[in-house]
């Protein structure tokens, strides 16, 4: 659930970590309200838990697997996400079963939910979420990808200003000594005292 680019390039800060948890948090709130609305588990405690739990751990396990995973290929970063996605639905499941003190015998029995419904429910709502966070690491992309195209021909632009500036400048110059001289030429012919004054 952590924010990533499609090839696994970023940049992990704390705060962009935790931004990530604190929206991740939010979203499995927001399922968990979802659930209870839908009488699935027993009540909005135990819903609560499982989908933080389940959630957190697959925030946390995407994050893990950039750590590792350095540059990828599209392939890979879609493999490391579905196994990470995974991975963490199962984690999350056995720590949310833990936290409440249900024996994993019971969840594997369905007593009160099954671990595969929990595996179900937390892979559709964890892929939601990722896709959620990519589509928004995506549009940061193109906003970064959009402002240094603009710098650059920004940059473009001004290099040709200063070069036309340049090209003005040496036609000017030229022109100024020319009627300066000239100027200096016509005061000798005509009046030689104010030319010993200038």
């Amino acid at each position: 659930m952590f924010p990533h680019t499609p090839m696994g390039n970023m940049m992990l800060d704390r705060r962009r970590f935790f931004k990530s948890l604190l929206i991740t948090a939010l979203f499995n709130t927001i399922i968990a309200l979802f659930l209870t609305v839908l009488k699935y588990g027993d009540g909005f405690a135990i819903n609560f838990i499982f989908s933080q739990c389940i959630g957190l751990s697959i925030c946390t396990s995407i994050l893990t697997g950039h750590l590792f995973l350095k540059n990828p290929t599209a392939l890979q970063h879609f493999i490391m996400i579905l196994i990470t996605l995974t991975l963490g639905a199962v984690l999350g499941s056995f720590l949310g079963a833990f936290i409440l003190g249900m024996s994993f015998a019971g969840i594997f029995q369905g007593t009160p939910v099954s671990l595969f419904q929990l595996l179900g429910i937390g892979i559709l709502f964890g892929s939601v979420i990722t896709y959620f966070f990519f589509s928004q690491e995506r549009i940061a992309q193109s906003k970064v990808e959009m402002q240094e195209e603009r710098i650059k021909r920004l940059d473009s632009e001004k290099s040709a200003l200063e070069t036309h500036l340049k090209m003005l400048q040496a036609q000017i110059e030229p022109h100024f000594l020319f009627n300066s001289l000239s100027t200096v030429l016509t005061l000798m012919d005509t009046d030689r005292k104010k030319l010993a004054k200038c």
